[in-house]
């Protein structure tokens, strides 16, 4: 729980959900992991205290039996609802991305904040987006569909949907790319979040959004970071042949204010007054508060 000071201003906010994990196969036609939802909101009306919580990315998927409910991305979000009357909750949701599809005829992909790519055997779709959702506050909500697998001249998984644009589906035997996530410069630095895993073919891999994992052909290939989603982003994780998949990354909740005016010092003359830009930063793993000094 947090409560935001009292005369804050100019309070933005940015909601992150953990991106889905990469689908797992043996038969090369595999689909990335889906970003995490992303919702933004600028010079927003909130006051008093909020629970906030920060979805996990998705964990990898190590074999073909029925795959845990942890591989999709968990949602994040910002809510008054426990501490203030029904009917005057502010609430802000980033779903967690969807699983990529892998393991044959029963594994379809995953729809989640962007969904996870989807694979060559009989559900060849990729997951849908749910994005997320706002109550009694106005954000820009962000997330789109994973790509579908590819069945004719060699099978291939799409990539999973990022927050700016959906997964590439597979043909031809290339996996389809992760979807674009979206930058955003709330910290102070500009960051790409919740982008698309890159999906898995039998010619060739999909290739990752910014910080999101690519399509994984073995092991041998590269490290196990090259396919995991970057933490506190929410990428989805890449897809892989026989091997351990991709997991996505884990989501973030950032909310940056401008604080009351201090006092002047040392004099009781009108003069310039510092005020405190600071942003709250969850991340996945802790709790971080920054603060930059400026001038009004």
């Amino acid at each position: 729980t947090w409560t935001i000071p009292a005369g804050a201003s100019n309070i933005d906010v940015l909601v992150v959900g953990g991106g889905g994990s990469g689908g797992r196969s043996s038969e090369r036609s595999v689909g990335g992991g889906g970003g995490g939802g992303v919702a933004y909101g600028t010079n927003l009306d909130l006051s008093g205290q909020f629970l906030i919580e920060v979805g996990a990315g998705g964990t990898n998927t190590q074999s073909c039996a029925t795959w845990p409910e942890s591989s999709l991305g968990g949602a994040s979000s910002i809510s008054n609802s426990d501490f203030v009357a029904v009917g005057s909750e502010k609430e802000i949701v980033a779903d967690g991305g969807g699983r990529g599809a892998g393991c044959g005829e029963n594994e379809i992909a995953a729809s989640g904040g962007s969904g996870g790519g989807g694979h060559a055997d009989w559900v060849v779709s990729g997951g849908l987006a749910t994005q997320g959702s706002s109550t009694n506050v106005t954000v820009t909500l962000y997330g789109n569909a994973g790509g579908g697998g590819g069945w004719t001249d060699g099978l291939s998984g799409g990539g999973g949907g990022g927050a700016s644009s959906a997964g590439t589906s597979g043909a031809n035997g290339v996996g389809g790319n992760g979807g674009a996530g979206v930058s955003i410069d709330i910290t102070g630095t500009a960051v790409v979040y919740g982008s698309g895993g890159g999906g898995l073919g039998t010619v060739s891999v999909g290739s990752g959004g910014e910080n999101a994992g690519d399509g994984n052909p073995a092991i041998s290939a590269g490290t196990l970071t090259d396919y995991d989603g970057t933490p506190n982003t929410g990428g989805g994780g890449g897809g892989a042949l026989d091997v351990t998949s991709g997991s996505g990354g884990s989501g973030i909740v950032v909310i940056r204010y401008t604080a009351a005016a201090l006092p002047p010092t040392g004099s009781s003359s009108s003069t310039t007054l510092a005020l405190l830009a600071s942003a709250l930063v969850v991340l996945g793993g802790g709790l971080t508060v920054v603060r930059r000094k400026r001038t009004a």
